[in-house]
């Protein structure tokens, strides 16, 4: 895990520019490693990150290849 700020659903979504809606989808999904305190969602900004890269990096390719 990597290591950063523990931040809620709410934060993360700002600070990637997507909606809180999206960053429940990928905790849900697995995509996104969170825990839970009381009804607060907790995130480590240092897994959201390197979600949000690797998503970035996803979306790249998949228009790559619908140039192609």
């Amino acid at each position: 895990m990597k290591s950063g700020e523990i931040i809620t659903q709410v934060e993360a979504a700002r600070r990637i520019g997507v909606s809180s809606t999206a960053i429940k989808f990928w905790v849900r999904s697995g995509r996104l490693p969170a825990r839970k305190a009381g009804n607060i969602v907790l995130i480590d900004s240092g897994e959201l990150e390197a979600v949000n890269s690797w998503s970035l990096q996803n979306e790249a390719r998949q228009r790559q290849l619908k140039k192609a």
